[in-house]
């Protein structure tokens, strides 16, 4: 079974701090250390996340596509589905600040510069099929600089250790619920073709709603 879609769409871009000991001060310290700990805990559902959604027609291409390898393997049609890079993965922030994140994420994309971005075939990964991005250094380096402004910022904790070592990837929502029609759908798809390639001229702020990822607001980059 082939899916072949070859798609090219180019756009050239290429302290120091003294302890007072009163209860006021002591009441900010808890307060914040409260914080903290809250956007850290688990159980309070991380609602934002910030990442590259393809413009249009590579977006359309890429739902058409996920959506054929559904039909064919008579797998459940998930309307919620967005094709996301991830840059910044799932993390919570008070809707009521949520102006504060827009301010951040539109300064950040006034400095910076936008770059190519190819997909080229499939990759298995996490028990799930993405597509297979051709160079990674670009986008590695993008993301580190982004991840360390919003931490700056926002106070934030995203990063994920030393050892962390960011891997992006452009998931298709393709969920069989059994192994052997997954290594049927993932022996067909190895011997197909599906190559894409953009220019990451934007980057998105999305929010977690009713299990769908919703963009908030878009930052042209320069």
């Amino acid at each position: 079974m082939f899916y072949t879609q070859v798609i090219n769409l180019n756009k050239k871009k290429s302290h120091s701090y003294k302890f007072k000991s009163n209860f006021i001060k002591l009441s900010n310290i808890a307060f914040k250390n409260i914080s903290k700990k809250n956007m850290s805990n688990p159980k309070i559902q991380k609602n934002y996340c910030i990442g590259i959604v393809p413009n249009g027609f590579i977006y359309n291409r890429i739902i058409e596509f996920n959506s054929n390898i559904q039909l064919a393997h008579n797998l459940s049609q998930d309307k919620n589905f967005i094709p996301i890079i991830k840059l910044i993965d799932s993390f919570y922030w008070d809707e009521k600040n949520e102006y504060l994140m827009v301010n951040y994420l539109n300064k950040y994309a006034k400095n910076s510069l936008s770059f190519d971005l190819e997909f080229s075939g499939f990759e298995l990964s996490e028990e799930q099929i993405s597509l297979k991005l051709s160079e990674k250094e670009q986008i590695s380096k993008f993301q580190k600089s982004l991840e360390y402004y919003i931490e700056i910022h926002s106070k934030l904790k995203l990063g994920k250790g030393y050892d962390y070592i960011f891997d992006p990837k452009l998931f298709l929502n393709i969920a069989p619920d059994t192994t052997k029609k997954k290594n049927k759908i993932w022996n067909d798809l190895k011997e197909n073709s599906f190559n894409i390639h953009f220019t990451a001229d934007k980057i998105c702020l999305l929010n977690l709603k009713s299990d769908k990822w919703n963009v908030v607001k878009e930052f042209e980059l320069e």
